[in-house]
């Protein structure tokens, strides 16, 4: 029995990750630009700061570039949101 492929993608129907799919956070991720997807991140967060999934996304990455408090920050920031909201995520997403 094949084990299932897991998907990293955000699901398109999350309110809490509409601002991340119309943004320019996955061109940026693909093309390995961690600091200007940290700076859409931020611009998502700006507009929507309850935003738990991209507080999340943007603490993994701060981790991949050496940034470890801002990252811990940001890891309390999206416990937070998430503690704070009825959105319940199947499961966070591998950036």
């Amino acid at each position: 029995m094949k084990a299932a492929k897991t998907s990293h993608r955000l699901p398109r129907h999350s309110i809490l990750s509409k601002n991340i799919e119309t943004s320019d956070v996955r061109q940026e991720l693909a093309e390995g630009n961690f600091e200007e997807a940290i700076k859409s991140l931020s611009d998502v967060i700006e507009s929507s700061p309850l935003n738990a999934n991209a507080y999340f996304m943007r603490a993994t990455l701060k981790v991949r570039i050496g940034d470890i408090e801002g990252a811990r920050s940001d890891f309390k920031m999206s416990e937070a949101c998430h503690r704070s909201t009825d959105f319940k995520f199947p499961e966070y997403p591998v950036v």
